[in-house]
């Protein structure tokens, strides 16, 4: 992750965070939005004056604001960290861009909302649609919705509670994630929400749970995997539960090489050394395995987006894996 800004613009999209089922189905009832197919020899990165600009030619000549997320999914098309366009001048962008064009050399799928230049797919892309997935359920069901133009998060209301340690009671849910974008599969996760901490803050934690890659598949077997998926979770849940009394019993140094990685890897450098140093402020009695999820997930609090959803999946792996809680325990 990095906190620079790029050299040219590009359009950030429409962004709910923690909005209803019926504002964000409202606006994806009412956008405008086309899918061009078409060959990537038609197609041509150009600057705008300081507006980075998709033009199309097919039949005419048409030119669009590129928003963020094409520019992700384009770069992320060969595996390109998204990270040097940063360090880039506009003119060094505008060759790598169209370089990759001529690489990929066939036929996609522009996607275009509202004007602006929203993605660009394979043709063996499997469109699941936000639309039909938030509608299949009842507004009772569904608490809030995150969306933007990387993905859509449906956070459900709570169909379980645990009680790890007396008084501290976690509530269970799950979450949908999916992208019309490419750049997230369709995904179920279980989703822990702790009510109560020292701190006052609400602390999720993510689960990986199952997930669905948006290429040649049928979008139908999305509504086999959702009914496959619930029936296990209480099972998860009660998994979670085990593994998080352990985690309450598990000594926990987290000064590890691999560990700084993955938070700068999030944070960026040198972010993720300095959450360490905070936590390495902790009276050593409070260093448990439980005390570092809590930790992480208080500090996935105070960020947005990305930042915070991954926080979120990195506490996820710390008390559902076995890595950290085969460590000593007390």
């Amino acid at each position: 992750m990095t906190d620079k800004t790029l050299p040219f613009i590009v359009r950030p999209g429409n962004i709910f965070i923690r909005d209803s089922k019926e504002k964000v189905l409202q606006f994806l009832q009412q956008r405008k939005l086309e899918r061009i197919n078409t060959m990537t020899p038609g197609l041509t990165f150009v600057m705008d004056n300081d507006q980075l600009a998709l033009e199309l030619k097919n039949g005419r000549l048409t030119r669009f604001p590129i928003r963020e997320s094409l520019l992700a999914k384009l770069v992320n098309w060969y595996h390109i960290p998204n990270k040097i366009l940063y360090d880039f001048d506009p003119e060094t962008t505008l060759m790598v861009l169209n370089n990759i064009l001529k690489i990929i050399k066939g036929q996609v799928t522009v996607s275009v909302e509202d004007g602006e230049a929203l993605t660009i797919l394979s043709r063996n892309y499997a469109y699941i649609e936000d639309q039909v997935i938030i509608g299949k359920f009842d507004s009772e069901k569904i608490d809030y919705i995150d969306r933007n133009d990387h993905y859509t998060r449906i956070y459900f209301k709570e169909i379980n509670r645990i009680e790890p340690q007396v008084g501290d009671y976690i509530g269970c849910a799950y979450n949908f994630f999916n992208s019309e974008t490419g750049l997230h599969a369709f995904e179920i996760t279980a989703f822990l929400l702790r009510f109560v901490c020292s701190n006052g803050m609400v602390v999720p934690i993510n689960k990986m749970q199952s997930k669905i890659i948006h290429y040649n598949i049928n979008p139908r077997i999305v509504y086999t995997m959702i009914e496959e998926v619930k029936a296990h979770l209480p099972l998860l849940f009660h998994t979670m539960e085990h593994k998080l009394r352990r985690s309450l019993k598990t000594f926990f140094d987290p000064n590890l090489s691999m560990i700084k990685n993955r938070l700068n890897g999030i944070l960026g450098f040198p972010k993720g050394n300095q959450l360490l140093d905070k936590y390495a402020l902790l009276e050593k009695e409070n260093r448990t395995l439980y005390d570092f999820y809590n930790f992480i997930t208080s500090a996935a609090n105070e960020v947005r987006g990305l930042k915070s959803l991954q926080l979120q999946r990195y506490a996820g792996e710390i008390i559902s894996g076995n890595k950290y809680l085969n460590q000593m325990e007390k």
